[in-house]
C-alpha cells in the first residue's frame, strides 16, 4: 500500500497520540487542519485518502473536491455536518462511532432532569450568594408516580430507562416508529403515538438524531400539545426543537422548564440563558475521560478498517 494521506479535521484535541498509534500500521502522511473555513478544508483535504472530521461542514460542494477520498469518519455519532447523499454518490464511506458514550449521554440526561426539576442551579446560586430557604423560579415536583416520555427509543434512550428501573415512574412511554413494540414491552416501556406522548408525558427527553425530516421536529403546534406545567430535556441536537417557539412555551408558563445540552446556535442565543427556568450546559452530554479516549480510537480505527479492508462494520452508507 502507498503512503496514505489522512487529514484531520477542526484540531480541537490537545493530542493526537490515540489516532496516530492506531494508524500507525499505514504509516500515513498526516496533515492538521484547524480552520472551518470551506476553501481551507478543500485544500488540506482534496488528495486525501482518508478525513477524520468531528465539527467541520463537508458539504456537496466540499465532498465532490475530495478527488481520492475513500472513506470519513466522524467523531461521534450523529453526521448531520456531512453530506451523506454526496459522499455516497462520490463512493466515499462514511463511518461514525455509534454507541461510544451511551454511558454518558444517558447520565447527563438524567442529571439535566434533575437538575430542573430540583431547582438545583438556583439552589446552587443562592447558597453562594448567601440566601437559604431559596424559592426556586419552578415548583419542585415529585418524580415518584408521575410519567416520563421518551422521543425515540435508540441506545441512549434505552440506557435512560435502564437507569431508572428504581425511581418508581407511574409509566415510560415512548415513540420510536423504527422500533417494535415487543422491544419496548421487554423494557418495560409502552409504546405511544406521538399525539399521545406529548399530552401525557411530565417529562420529555428527546433521543431523535437530526435530519431533514426532523428539523423543528418540535414546534408550536407540539409544545401547546404538551402537558402543561411538563418539562423537555434535549441532549440530542438542537436544531430538533424550535428554539423560538420553546422561549415563548416558557414565557407562557405552559412549559415548566426545560433543560438543554444542545442549541440551534451554538453558544446559545442571549434569549435563552436570561430565562430562569431553563437549566444550560455546554454541548458536553457525550463527554467523559473514557469516552474521549474511546472515541479517538474507534474513529481512527473505521479509516484502518476502510483503507486495509474496503469496509468497516460503522459504516453508514453504501
Amino acid at each position: 500500500m502507498n503512503r496514505p494521506l489522512i487529514v484531520i479535521l477542526d484540531n480541537r484535541y490537545l493530542s493526537y497520540d490515540t489516532e496516530k498509534n492506531i494508524l500507525a500500521p499505514l504509516n500515513p502522511e498526516l496533515i492538521f487542519e484547524k480552520s472551518l473555513d470551506q476553501n481551507d478544508i478543500i485544500r488540506a483535504a482534496e488528495n486525501a485518502d482518508a478525513v477524520l472530521v468531528n465539527l467541520a461542514v463537508l458539504d456537496r460542494p466540499v465532498i465532490k473536491r475530495l478527488k481520492k477520498c475513500r472513506c470519513i469518519s466522524r467523531y461521534g455519532i450523529g453526521y448531520d455536518n456531512v453530506d451523506l447523499e454526496a459522499a455516497s454518490e462520490s463512493k466515499i464511506i462514511l463511518a461514525n462511532v455509534p454507541d461510544y458514550c451511551i454511558e454518558e449521554a444517558s447520565d447527563h440526561t438524567l442529571a439535566l432532569l434533575l437538575s430542573a426539576v430540583r431547582g438545583i442551579p438556583a439552589r446552587d446560586s443562592g447558597v453562594r450568594n448567601g440566601q437559604w430557604n431559596i424559592i426556586t423560579p419552578v415548583p419542585v415536583r415529585r418524580l415518584s408516580g408521575s410519567i416520563l416520555g421518551l422521543a425515540g427509543f435508540g441506545k441512549i434512550a434505552r440506557a435512560v430507562v435502564r437507569k431508572t428501573a428504581g425511581w418508581n415512574f407511574r409509566e415510560i412511554l415512548c415513540h420510536d416508529p423504527f422500533v417494535s413494540q415487543d422491544i419496548m414491552n421487554a423494557a418495560g416501556v409502552k409504546s405511544a403515538a406521538f399525539c399521545d406522548l406529548l399530552e401525557q408525558s411530565d417529562f420529555l427527553t428527546i433521543h431523535i438524531p437530526l435530519n431533514s425530516k426532523t428539523v423543528h421536529f418540535f414546534g408550536s403546534r407540539e409544545f401547546s400539545l404538551m402537558k402543561k406545567n411538563a418539562f423537555i430535556i434535549n441532549t440530542a441536537r438542537g436544531k430538533i426543537i424550535d428554539q423560538g417557539a420553546l422561549l415563548n412555551a416558557l414565557r407562557s408558563g405552559h412549559l415548566s422548564g426545560a433543560a438543554l445540552d444542545v442549541y440551534e446556535e451554538e453558544p446559545p442565543l442571549s434569549d435563552l440563558l436570561r430565562l430562569p427556568n431553563v437549566v444550560l450546559s455546554d454541548h458536553a452530554a457525550w463527554y467523559s475521560q473514557e469516552s474521549v479516549l474511546e472515541l479517538k480510537a474507534r474513529a481512527a480505527q473505521n479509516i484502518v478498517d476502510v483503507l486495509v479492508s474496503g469496509s468497516t462494520a460503522n459504516r453508514v452508507n453504501l
